[in-house]
Formats: C-alpha cells, structure tokens, sequence
C-alpha cells in the first residue's frame, strides 16, 4: 500500500469518526422528540433519571431543528459556545461557526474582524457571547469600555508603592545598608531597607533602644 492511499485512508477514516459523533446526537435527538411528542410527561420522568438537564433540553432543540448538533460534538453541552449560540436562531449559530461572529478589537474599537466562535480564546468568547447569545459590535464597546472603567476604578483603590531612593541607597553583600550623597528617607522607607536587610522586631527594638541611652 503506497504512502498516500494509507494517508488517505486514515484521513477518511478520521473524518467518519468526527462525523459520526454528529450523526450520533442527531438520532439521539430524533427519538427523543418523538417521545416527547407521544408522552412529555412520561418521557421527562424516564429519561430524566439518566440524562442532565441541560443536555436534554439540547438534543429537544437539536431534535426540533433549532440546534447546530456541531456544537454538542464540538463544544459540549456546558461548554460557553453552546448555552450562548442555543439561544440565537439556527442560522445565526451555522454563520458562528462556519464563517465567524464579529469581534471588536479591543485596542482598536473602530475595527471589527470575523472570527469562527471555535477559533476564538477566552477572552474573545466572553466578549462576543453572553447568556442571552451573541452581543452585537455596538455591545462590545460598551462591554469593553465598562472593563476599562471597572480596571481604572480597582487601580485607584490601590494604595502607591512605596517610593524608594535605590539610586542612592544600597544594600551590600554582607547585608549593610550603604548610602552615598545626601539622601533623605522617610520612616516608611527606612523599615522597608531594614526588612530587606533581615533585621527582626527584636533587634529592631535593641538597636532603638540603644540610640535612646546615647549608645
């Protein structure tokens, strides 16, 4: 067997694999509905005991045709993708994963580019998808401009740095704290060097206490 019929085979083969999958959940889907349609009532209390919730309501809609079943074989059914999509129409949830959603681009909000939702990363999931479906370029920049607000907003709450003369200040091998010119630092500063340095509460307070008896 030559090098391309075995590596056309096993193409075929993997193709059939990935598509059965499909295939799979479409007949899943496909008794289920005609169950349902016999008997609701007694259905959802058989079939209850062995499928969640959330799969179940999947494969009625995929039964129903109001479900793309590539994104049960290629999201799962508690993956973003499919609890977001499962609410837009069929034909919204095909365009997503064959040709793309539009996607903002955060540094440039004025550009949007297309992006199939199973190429997407995380953050560009949560940016197009929300739990009613797909947000619109409109809903992004407002998405995006209430992050950069929320960031702004943690920044200021946080307390400065504590600003160092390191310029200036020194601390050398043999742990001693070695200044050069006039420097000037504050008590906040000089704690810091100190703990750099090691020194304890305890020997802290010795070495206070010295400087207070003229030592």
């Amino acid at each position: 067997m030559s090098t391309t019929t075995t590596t056309t085979s096993w193409l075929v083969d993997f193709q059939n694999v990935i598509k059965a999958g499909d295939d799979a959940y479409a007949r899943a889907a496909k008794i289920l509905v005609e169950q349902l349609d016999r008997d609701r009532t007694a259905t959802l209390r058989l079939i209850g005991k062995t499928i969640q919730p959330g799969l179940l309501t999947y494969l009625e809609q995929l039964g129903r045709g109001q479900l793309d079943p590539r994104l049960l074989a290629g999201g799962g059914f508690s993956s973003t993708i499919t609890r977001c999509l499962s609410k837009e129409p069929l034909q919204v949830q095909r365009k997503a994963i064959d040709k793309g959603l539009p996607v903002v681009v955060p540094e440039r909000p004025d550009e949007v580019v297309d992006i199939p939702v199973f190429d997407m990363n995380q953050q560009q999931l949560h940016q197009a998808l929300f739990r009613e479906g797909a947000r619109s370029p409109e809903a992004q920049r407002k998405y995006l401009a209430e992050r950069k607000a929320a960031a702004v907003a943690r920044q200021a709450k946080t307390p400065p740095a504590v600003e160092r003369v390191r310029s200036s200040v020194t601390i050398d091998n043999k742990q001693r704290l070695v200044v050069t010119g006039s420097v000037v630092l504050t008590r906040a500063q000089l704690l810091d060097y100190l703990r750099d340095m090691g020194v304890t509460v305890g020997e802290l307070a010795a070495l206070l206490g010295v400087i207070s008896q003229g030592k």
